[in-house]
């Protein structure tokens, strides 16, 4: 039997595996959920935005953060199924993200965020979804602005790549050349061998942060230098707002 106190009306909705499907609120700010297991239940075509979540567990093993149940099967359905389904998972993510962000709940929301973004990418083609495409490359190096150490990763393999290819530019004799002579035990120490191997991470990371000594001397920059120059501060913005966002979110 509900409780009632104060004008106020609690009900036991549902225990375990629930359908919760295109369900109409007609007063959405006075509901609430709290402390429901919301693991198995189905929120499809439900416009939750303004609903209030509180204390409830939405954590998805499999997907491995916070998520709807819905996405569990999406990848044991046909094309056309899969397909369909794909548009109304975007809007229940991105509806009940609003309403975490309307609590101030940044930590949950940056989990149904992910979720919304990846059915939006998912509805692509198949390189599209994988690479080409603005969606897919976000991924890739930030899981969608929520991951710094990701963005920290991809900083550091772009200038160490460069370093690379940089190594002959900055100390005036090739890389394999200087293995050789590494291996050979031509370099009293081997401290002189990792110095030159500095040296070339040290100049790319001043390519990459576009220190005002390098950008003088732009004329006589490699392809590689201009690209670098370029993806430099692109990713340490991106990098900053992620920080923002997590240090926001704890």
């Amino acid at each position: 039997m509900p409780l009632q106190d104060n004008s106020v009306e609690i009900l036991n909705l549902f225990k375990g595996r629930a359908i919760f499907d295109g369900v109409s609120f007609e007063k959405p700010s006075k509901v609430a959920f709290k402390s429901v297991d919301m693991r198995q239940i189905r929120l499809s075509r439900t416009e939750l935005k303004n609903i209030k979540f509180i204390g409830c567990n939405w954590y998805q093993a499999k997907l491995k953060r916070n998520g709807l149940y819905e996405e569990l099967p999406l990848q044991d359905m046909n094309f056309t199924d899969f397909h369909r389904e794909l548009p109304n998972l975007e809007s229940t993510y991105r509806s009940i993200r609003l309403s975490f962000e309307e609590d101030k709940d940044f930590l949950r929301a940056s989990d149904f965020y992910i979720g919304e973004m990846n059915a939006k990418r998912r509805q692509l083609g198949f390189w599209g979804r994988k690479l080409f495409s603005i969606n897919a490359i976000y991924k890739i190096i930030s899981n969608y602005g929520t991951s710094p150490s990701r963005l920290a990763f991809w900083l550091v393999f772009i200038a160490a790549t460069h370093s690379i290819f940089s190594f002959e530019k900055v100390n005036k004799i090739s890389l394999l050349s200087t293995y050789k002579l590494f291996i050979l035990g031509s370099f009293s120490k081997t401290e002189e061998f990792f110095s030159l191997l500095m040296s070339s991470f040290v100049y790319s990371l001043q390519v990459l942060t576009l220190q005002s000594n390098f950008v003088s001397k732009a004329a006589s920059f490699s392809n590689l230098d201009v690209l670098l120059a370029i993806l430099g501060p692109i990713f340490i913005s991106l990098l900053v707002i992620a920080l923002r966002g997590k240090i926001k979110r704890y």
